[in-house]
């Protein structure tokens, strides 16, 4: 998957999180929180991802039919996220919008759990600029 999350500063927890066994992760891709709530369910964003509940970074790679249904996943640290196509300003608060790249947050998305983080510096479209995760 293209646009994968770099690491800037390193974040100090990773939480387990179930998967579909079906399911490929790559490595520092940007995840959502699925339907299912109530057993901490995610998958990885994708192409029509708009805004959803942000899980987290997956830790590792996960193998499609691997038998794994567990990975750590990170909501702390600095990272390098990817802006999808339009300017984000420093110090906006930012969500997922597609397949691992984010977008400026409006109010609608401050009350959903989208909020990926804020920005720490101005990101121009399909570049990457770092980007304060919400935190544990």
């Amino acid at each position: 998957m293209a646009n994968e999350a770099v690491s800037v500063e390193n974040p100090k927890f990773s939480r387990d999180w179930t998967v579909g066994d079906t399911s490929g992760i790559e490595q520092f891709t940007l995840c959502i929180v699925t339907a299912d709530n109530t057993t901490r369910l995610a998958q990885a964003s994708t192409s029509t991802s708009s805004a959803p509940a942000f899980a987290g970074i997956s830790m590792v790679e996960k193998e499609a039919a691997s038998g794994t249904t567990n990975i750590g996943m990170t909501r702390g640290g600095v990272w390098d996220l990817v802006a999808k196509t339009v300017d984000i300003a420093a110090g906006v608060q930012v969500v997922i919008s597609g397949a691992n790249t984010i977008r400026a947050a409006v109010a609608g998305d401050l009350l959903t759990g989208a909020v990926v983080g804020h920005t720490l510096e101005k990101i121009t479209g399909d570049a990457a600029g770092e980007v304060q995760l919400v935190g544990e």
